[in-house]
């Protein structure tokens, strides 16, 4: 269902996270590899997604589980998306 409502944050979300840790990256280090690697209408529309995943309670889980995340509760999930946006600079 995330694959179907947030195209372009499943994307981000499967494609930069899952072995992160393994690399010992930080959050805001994928967000910067994204940037770096990616068209600025592909980050646009990634930021907007996310601001909106952010909102959608309903698909916080799934969202955690593709980026291989695990977390005590969806207050902690809400907290890491959040953060992860904050990452996007604010003029995209």
């Amino acid at each position: 269902m995330l694959e179907i409502q947030y195209p372009n944050a499943f994307q981000f979300l499967t494609g930069y996270f899952p072995e992160a840790d393994l690399e010992y990256k930080s959050d805001e280090d994928v967000v910067t590899i994204f940037i770096d690697e990616n068209a600025s209408n592909i980050i646009t529309d990634t930021k907007e997604e996310l601001q909106k995943l952010t909102n959608d309670e309903t698909m916080w889980q799934e969202a955690a589980n593709e980026a291989n995340r695990h977390f005590q509760d969806t207050q902690e999930i809400e907290t890491w998306l959040k953060t992860i946006f904050s990452y996007f600079p604010e003029n995209l």
